[in-house]
């Protein structure tokens, strides 16, 4: 085996070794899931996640949003169950990884050391969802709309044992 495929299996493996922790939110990932969390139990996670390319309240409900702003508990698990679904979304498949070069295998890993921002922004990269504006790319608004679908699909795992009829559950 050549040096080369030797770093390509190498990078391979780190990419799936990094998914896998990233996916059951390893301890790699704790720091960036409790600030995640914090983002959604103070003031619902408006500004810190919005800024990162989560848009998420215009996928909620009126009650889903009230329960997030006013129940801590609820806001962390919620995070907590949205990460997980974002990294699932965004994160390459098995069929992907294996047909990546060295060149994005680096990207990928690099994207994953940087936690969910770096998630998403490689994944806009991909599909095409960034605009160059000198600095850091930014995110388009038809790809921060491609992940809404995930967020309904998070929020629909997590609130029906919490909202019931505009009611909470006891």
């Amino acid at each position: 085996m050549t040096s080369d495929a030797q770093t390509e299996l190498t990078q391979c493996k780190m990419l799936r070794l990094l998914i896998a922790e990233a996916s059951s939110s390893g301890p790699r990932y704790a720091k960036e899931l409790a600030s995640f969390a914090d983002a959604f139990s103070e003031r619902c996670g408006h500004n810190r996640l919005e800024q990162i390319g989560i848009r998420w309240s215009a996928v909620l409900t009126a009650d889903q949003k009230r329960v997030l702003g006013t129940e801590r508990d609820a806001a962390i698990s919620f995070a907590s169950i949205l990460h997980s679904s974002l990294m699932r979304y965004l994160l390459p498949s098995d069929t992907e990884i294996d047909s990546l070069e060295k060149a994005s295998l680096l990207k990928w890993n690099t994207a994953l050391r940087m936690g969910i921002q770096g998630v998403l922004r490689r994944r806009a990269e991909l599909s095409d969802g960034t605009i160059r504006t000198g600095g850091l790319p930014m995110l388009e608004e038809s790809f921060l709309q491609s992940i809404q679908p995930v967020i309904r699909e998070a929020a629909a795992e997590f609130f029906p044992e919490r909202i019931s009829s505009g009611k909470r559950r006891s």
